[in-house]
């Protein structure tokens, strides 16, 4: 039986147990291990709620990171994450990757603004667990007042490598 313990910081509270783990093996099999960094990336994140850089090379498993992060804060009652992402090609790769983990994805890009309202709509009635746009769309302001106002507690991340929370904040300020 694994080893349990209660990790509260802040408003959050995340069990340290191998849920982690078993998210990883839903994302990439039963055989997949974290890399050096990934696991203590997702422990800062979650249970001590602290923002994080984490610059690593492609295929290295940043989203991984986000979407493991991303379904233990919705576990502990977190709002939901936006994840900026630079490729349609890769977003719709990450939605596939995000629903092995249990996280409910959508996308507000360039090809889908005919779903944009309903998409909206989720966020707001809390259905929505990452957010995918990317940078053009996350930096637009009238997208950022909008998205803010449907959910006060988004966390934005990217994906150019480099993968952020901002604690506690609406969407707004800048982005990496």
């Amino acid at each position: 039986m694994p080893s349990r313990a209660r990790v509260t910081a802040g408003p959050y509270s995340a069990d340290v147990t191998d849920r982690p783990l078993e998210l990883l093996h839903a994302i990439a099999g039963p055989d997949a291990g974290f890399r050096h960094g990934q696991r203590e990336a997702i422990d800062a994140v979650v249970a001590e709620r602290r923002r994080v850089l984490l610059v690593q090379r492609t295929g290295w498993g940043k989203s991984a990171v986000n979407f493991i992060a991303t379904r233990l804060l919705r576990d502990a009652g977190a709002g939901p994450t936006v994840l900026v992402s630079p490729l349609l090609a890769l977003m719709r790769n990450q939605i596939r990757m995000a629903e092995r983990a249990g996280v409910v994805a959508r996308t507000i890009n360039s090809e889908n603004r005919d779903d944009w309202e309903e998409i909206t709509s989720a966020i707001s009635r809390d259905e929505v667990d990452l957010l995918l746009v990317s940078p053009e769309r996350f930096n637009n302001p009238a997208f950022r007042s909008d998205v803010g106002q449907k959910q006060h507690q988004l966390a934005p991340r990217s994906e150019r490598g480099v993968s952020t929370t901002m604690r506690d904040s609406p969407l707004s300020t800048s982005t990496m």
